[in-house]
């Protein structure tokens, strides 16, 4: 049952990813390699908007770095990442950029989701917009898992700093208006600092 319901959800992410405004991999460039970053230069900010640095990790080729955060009250986590565009990607306006890795990101949630027991999984509150403070390109998405012993909610959230995706995830969601907004500051502080360290090592 699993393995058709994870059938039914790829089909169900790609009719999403169609409705989309924007569809970049058609225009991404092709053949291009993505550029060798040395991640643990990026410094994280030790606290964001009521969270907590608890620590970071990186895979074994260094391709992605994970800064993993917890609420005051330890009952909700925030995990963001940090990895290179790929290559030739540099070249595509912001919009094109997120709407073109978006996609990708909701179905490898919305998958590990099926994988820890939700019988289908549905994206609210989704958009890809400019964000009026940053004036950065955020695509955003609430996933509800249903169908299993509870009912799974992850907010993610995508945009770019620089050469770099930066992708934020939080769970549980508690109250999802609240928590939507939550996460938005939260990646905005991380991102200004990440950028203002960034800038403080070229100088």
């Amino acid at each position: 049952m699993q393995y058709i319901a994870l059938i039914l959800l790829s089909l169900f992410v790609a009719g999403c990813q169609s409705d989309q405004p924007i569809s970049a991999l058609d225009a991404a460039p092709k053949h291009v390699k993505t550029p060798t970053l040395n991640l643990n230069l990026y410094a994280a900010p030790a606290s964001i908007s009521g969270y907590h640095l608890q620590g970071d990790i990186g895979t074994e080729s260094q391709h992605t770095r994970l800064f993993r955060y917890i609420s005051d009250d330890q009952k909700q986590a925030i995990e963001i990442a940090i990895y290179a565009l790929p290559g030739g990607w540099e070249q595509m306006d912001n919009e094109r950029q997120v709407a073109g890795h978006y996609g990708q990101i909701r179905q490898s949630f919305a998958e590990r989701m099926v994988r820890s027991g939700a019988a289908n999984v549905l994206a609210e509150d989704e958009s890809i917009n400019t964000d009026p403070q940053t004036g950065t390109t955020v695509a955003q998405a609430r996933l509800v898992g249903n169908g299993g012993k509870t009912v799974q909610q992850h907010i993610i959230l995508l945009r770019t700093s620089d050469n770099l995706f930066v992708r934020l995830s939080m769970q549980p969601v508690i109250n999802a208006v609240a928590d939507m907004q939550s996460a938005h500051t939260a990646l905005r502080e991380f991102v200004a600092e990440l950028e203002e360290r960034d800038a403080q090592m070229q100088n």
